[in-house]
């Protein structure tokens, strides 16, 4: 598992480290919400990537051209940026190298960098003189292959495999196993290999090109495979690698070594022909290559006997040639290694040292020219770096060391010596190329801290590891949050119990002392989906949500350079015996200064107490940003009870039966009527019995089947329905991605009988492709314009409409079945149908279609009533639970259709964008300053706008008087043709209200649902107007997200400008009318609506006959 980590987190450096950043390591790189590469770096990011490369090398994904090829680049960039006293700052752009202010000394990045050039000085100078190739060439091959296999096996369904591709990666497979010691193999191998990796790389492309496609209407543009490498599938990315580093490897061989391969191709007996010596150093020449310096020097060839050197000679006539580039190869590594060594001289650590407290201060602000107040003053700490190498360098006293705090406390009957935050970067971060010395303080420390990390994660069942990392909170720009969060006993830091969030690089940094825990603790991070394309995502959020599903956790989808740095780091010390830590302590400097580390353990220490404060840990669940709203346990209801869903283009309004639509900017994918008596439109999923024959939905409607246990959660970023029937349990999550123009139906069923059960899901959808004004109109004609396709590798379906002018949206639309890996296996095919005449049936209702008494016809073209619709059947043993989901998108174009259908179609996409709707939902609250009280009353005014009724409507006796249509609206430039909500106020101190009626507006708009709000203001003819200017300021508050006198904004007229004829209109066309005089928000959601009378019942005086 390692080697496969080690090379996959080497891809975020290999990725993202080149000309376009600068040769500068991007601090970050989110994959989720707002994608994007955050172009900043520090001196801790450079100083681990520079680490990270040498660890490239080290397993055998870089040659050494490559490697100083890197590292000079940097070097150059590193000598154009602006330094204080020697210092690289602590923050800088890595596309303009300016740096970002306030201007900073940070005493611990630049003690971390410091560590580092030392270390990379060491490591460098060691590359030059050790062979140029070996073994690791073959090891890092088989690392590459192993994550494309891995690739193909997960995309065995997408069609990108054949017998071809497994024959061809079984073949270079079997060169890298058991990779041999002699130079001459390694050779061979790597020749043999190329080939098969070229065929395979191509192989792999054709595959990638020939997946089905559906036909495209003329003047569609065929689709553009993107170049970027993240957005590239993952197993043309890793054969693509593969055949790279084999034809790096052979480059090196072709430049360096062109004589190995004629050495080895002579006889025996030829060689002997030279001398008796000749064949022994025949062999020693073929076992092992030479390094860059004895190449350059061209002692390589000094031991050979002359005859065969001159023999060489001739065989390879380009030795010079060798030679010299050897000896330019040679000189970029000096002149590497006299740049760090340049770099980290020039650094000086005096003046960030406070010799009165014998103590470092935190940094030093270049803008004020002030050290900070604050100060390190803990030996646990990751600033230790800073503290060892500033002594090492004469630049401090080594009674700094001493003057470091040193407390302990006891934890569960263990003894602590404490940090600040309690986290594992604080003790484990400096043994990246820090010698532990066993028995002494640091050593004991460190190994109690990773025994009490593990046991407090164990108490509460989650993986251990717990440091400062990105978390779930997102800013204004929806990105991820950063905190240092510890273990409640180990930091003397309050309020650590309060969170729990943990870190897969806090566990990897512990590989030096307890490498199999961590092993099985990277493995159980993985299972939780905290792997990805670049190693493991930054963290998992234990603190803000429980999983609907029963995991718990949100993950927080980015990587961090130097957290990535220490993973890639800490696995090449595993792998490589502590080879950091032997490189930096090769240096005199730290050689002198070990016996500060040499600190035995304390006998008796006093211990510190009250740091424990386990009792007041909080259970792990829900908390209030993404708490249910409220939740219904009958669909029945005078008004149905409604939730908007949306991303701002992608809308989705769901009932409490199960009702609702699907809209796309201004078009409705599906059809959908405001009926409040019936409440039958919307996209729906059936359940059916195959061996009782019994039907039922996931919902309410379309059956209207009773359920013997129902109930609605209507939750800030989903809607959830639960029901059981027949023994069979079904929870159905319904969100919008925030990434996408999709929605998600994640269907969940669960076998509470005792008996094996047979079930067929059906999917179903009525298209409309329209605008919703448009659909209503003429829905017939509406319809004869949509073409369905079936793509039956994908389990999809698309749909688009044929504009009928050049004025005309285009619009296709997508339909998915996501099935996991095992159920995908399982099920030999996908039913479609997109006929719903067919579907529903002659005579039927959508209560009972006939579609559910036989298979789909898989009918798919033109069609005259076109729906989507998609089947699969599920085996269900007893208790057993299986999960799928229905996905449904839409985008301009067939690309772009074709996309979400490619996204989608893994189930884990799904899975994925449900965790980022939950994050979301902790972001939208803090944007708009609202809370879970707010969202629900606006949910709730929604539901009156979408579904008009006599409670919130103006009074019927109003209604009667409008004579006046929709035309007179437009003097208010007013359009009429979205959804009114008209307030009327006539005093300030009545505000209360428009303020939250326009924060609902604005929390509308965010969803993608538009409506006209119109203030008017009753306030009396005045000079000062001053309840218009209060308005005026409130509606420029939220002009950010809402427009001002345009349609799906806000209007504010006065009334005392309308006649009575057009007052009495407004008033009529609103479907919520509210007066401000009455209360607030709640109060009028709170009022009853009028009884309307009823006539007598009717009576008949005789029977008829």
């Amino acid at each position: 598992m390692l080697r496969l980590l080690a090379r996959q987190t080497w891809r975020y450096f290999d990725d993202f480290v080149g000309p376009q950043s600068n040769w500068l390591p991007p601090d970050n790189y989110q994959h989720a919400l707002q994608v994007e590469v955050a172009r900043r770096t520090s001196p801790t990011n450079i100083g681990l990537w520079l680490l990270s490369s040498l660890t490239a090398n080290d397993c055998g994904y870089v040659t050494l051209d490559d490697l100083i090829g890197r590292g000079l680049s940097t070097m150059e960039t590193l000598n154009k940026l602006e330094r204080f006293e020697g210092h690289i700052l602590n923050w800088y752009d890595t596309s303009t190298l300016e740096p970002l202010f306030p201007r900073y000394v940070s005493t611990v990045d630049s003690g971390n960098l410091l560590a580092s050039l030392w270390t990379l000085t060491q490591g460098y100078g060691e590359l030059l003189e050790r062979p140029l190739i070996g073994p690791q060439a073959l090891t890092g091959l088989a690392d590459t292959l192993g994550l494309l296999q891995r690739s193909l096996t997960s995309e065995r369904n997408d069609g990108v495999t054949s017998e071809r591709i497994d024959e061809l990666a079984a073949a270079v497979a079997s060169l890298c196993v058991h990779p041999p010691t002699h130079l001459i193999d390694v050779i061979h191998r790597l020749r043999a290999a190329a080939e098969p990796a070229r065929q395979l790389a191509e192989a792999v492309q054709d595959a990638q090109e020939r997946r089905p496609n559906p036909p495209q209407p003329p003047g569609t543009a065929p689709s553009v495979a993107p170049s970027d490498g993240a957005a590239e599938p993952q197993a043309a990315y890793w054969s693509h690698q593969l055949e790279r580093q084999i034809s790096r490897w052979l480059d090196v061989v072709d430049r360096y070594l062109p004589w190995v391969e004629p050495l080895a191709g002579q006889s025996d007996e030829e060689v002997l022909a030279h001398g008796d010596d000749a064949l022994e150093w025949r062999r020693q020449a073929l076992a092992t290559a030479p390094s860059v310096r004895a190449l350059a020097s061209g002692t390589w060839a000094c031991d050979a006997p002359p005859p065969l050197r001159e023999g060489l000679v001739d065989v390879a006539a380009s030795m010079s040639r060798v030679q010299m580039e050897a000896r330019a190869l040679l000189a970029r590594g000096e002149r590497l290694v006299s740049q760090c060594n340049a770099l980290a001289d020039g650094m000086n650590m005096r003046f960030l040292y406070d010799a009165e407290r014998r103590l470092f201060t935190i940094g030093f602000n270049v803008e004020t020219r002030r050290l900070d107040a604050s100060y390190y003053d803990h030996l646990a700490s990751e600033a230790r770096i800073a503290s060892f190498v500033a002594i090492a360098r004469g630049d401090v006293p080594a009674e700094h060391w001493l003057a470091l705090g040193r407390s302990f406390s006891m934890i569960h009957g263990r003894r602590v010596l404490l940090s600040w935050s309690g986290t594992m970067f604080e003790y484990l971060m400096p043994l990246l190329i820090m010698r532990s010395f066993a028995n002494s303080l640091l050593d004991e420390a460190c190994r109690q801290a990773v025994l009490t990390q593990i046991d407090f994660a164990a108490r509460r069942d989650v993986p251990w590891g717990i440091s400062e990392a990105a978390f779930s909170a997102l800013d204004v720009n929806r990105t991820y949050q950063y905190q240092a969060f510890g273990v409640p006993g180990l930091g003397v830091q309050r309020g650590l119990e309060d969170d729990l969030v943990v870190a897969p690089y806090a566990s990897a940094l512990a590989l030096i002392l307890e490498p199999d825990a961590v092993v099985r603790n990277l493995r159980r991070l993985a299972q939780r989906g905290l792997r990805g394309a670049y190693g493991f995502y930054d963290s998992i959020d234990y603190t803000r949500a429980r999983q609907a599903e029963g995991r718990q956790g949100v993950i927080a989808y980015t990587c961090m350079a130097h957290h990535q740095g220490m993973i890639l780091v800490s696995i090449g010390n595993a792998l490589h015996d502590n080879v950091m830590q032997t490189r930096f302590h090769a240096d005199l400097r730290v050689r002198a200064t070990e016996p500060v580390l040499f600190e035995r353990i304390p006998v008796s220490p006093v211990l510190v107490e009250g740091t424990t404060r386990d009792g007041a840990l909080r259970q792990l669940g829900s908390t209030s940003a993404t708490a249910p709203l409220s939740r219904v346990t009958t669909p029945d209801a005078p008004t149905p009870r409604t939730q908007l869903l949306g991303n701002g283009t992608y809308t989705v309004m769901v009932t409490s039966a199960g009702g609702g639509f699907s809209r796309w900017r201004d078009i409705d994918l599906s059809r959908w009527h405001p009926d409040t008596t019936r409440d039958a439109w919307g996209s729906f999923c059936y359940v059916k019995d195959l061996e009782q024959g019994t039907v039922w939905s996931t919902a309410h409607q379309p059956t209207r089947r009773v359920a013997s246990r129902y109930s609605v959660t209507f939750a800030a970023d989903r809607v959830e329905f639960e029901r059981r029937d027949a023994g069979i349990g079904t929870l159905t999550e319904i969100a919008v991605s925030l990434e996408d123009g999709a929605e998600l139906r994640r269907i969940t069923l669960v076998n509470h009988s005792s008996r094996p059960r047979q079930l067929e899901v059906t999917s179903y959808t009525e298209l409309a492709l329209a605008p919703h004004n448009a659909d209503l109109v003429h829905p017939a004609f509406s319809k004869l314009f949509i073409q369905t396709e079936s793509l039956p590798e994908r389990h999809a379906l698309l749909a688009w409409r044929t504009p009928r002018s050049p004025q005309d949206q285009a619009v296709w639309a997508a339909h998915v079945l996501a099935l996991p890996p095992s159920l995908d296996a399982a099920v030999p095919t996908v039913q479609v149908e997109t006929d719903r005449a067919r579907f529903v049936g002659r005579g039927r209702t959508m209560e009972n279609p006939a579609a559910l008494e036989g298979d789909l016809s898989n009918t798919t073209g033109w069609v005259l009533d076109p729906i989507f619709s998609l089947r699969c059947r599920v085996s269900l043993a007893p208790g057993q639970r299986v999960q799928l989901a229905f996905v449904t998108g839409a985008a301009e174009t067939c690309e772009g259709a074709l996309a979400l259908v490619e996204k989608y179609a893994d189930v884990h996409a799904a899975n994925r964008a449900f965790e980022l709707t939950r994050a979301q939902a902790q972001l939208e609250p803090r944007q708009l300053r609202i809370s879970a009280e707010d969202i629900q009353r606006f949910q709730r005014l929604a539901g009156h706008m979408l579904f008009p009724n006599a409670q919130l409507r103006a009074a019927e006796k109003r209604l009667r008087q409008n004579h006046l249509g929709q035309s007179r609206l437009w003097a208010y430039s007013i359009s009429g043709d979205l959804p009114i909500v008209l307030i009327t106020i006539g005093d300030t101190r009545d505000l209360t209200l428009v303020r939250e009626v326009v924060t609902a507006h604005t929390y509308w708009r965010l969803r993608g649902y538009t409506a006209d709000l119109v203030i008017l203001n009753e306030e009396a003819g005045s000079y000062a107007r001053t309840l218009e200017q209060e308005l005026k300021k409130l509606i420029h508050l939220h002009a950010q997200y809402t427009p001002v006198d345009q349609p799906g904004g806000i209007f504010l007229r006065a009334v005392d400008h309308i006649p009575g004829d057009d007052l009495t209109l407004l008033l009529a066309s609103a479907r919520v009318v509210l007066v401000a005089a009455r209360g607030s928000l709640a109060q009028q959601l709170s009022t009853m609506a009028e009884t309307p009378k009823l006539p007598p019942p009717l009576s008949t005086a005789r029977r008829l006959k």
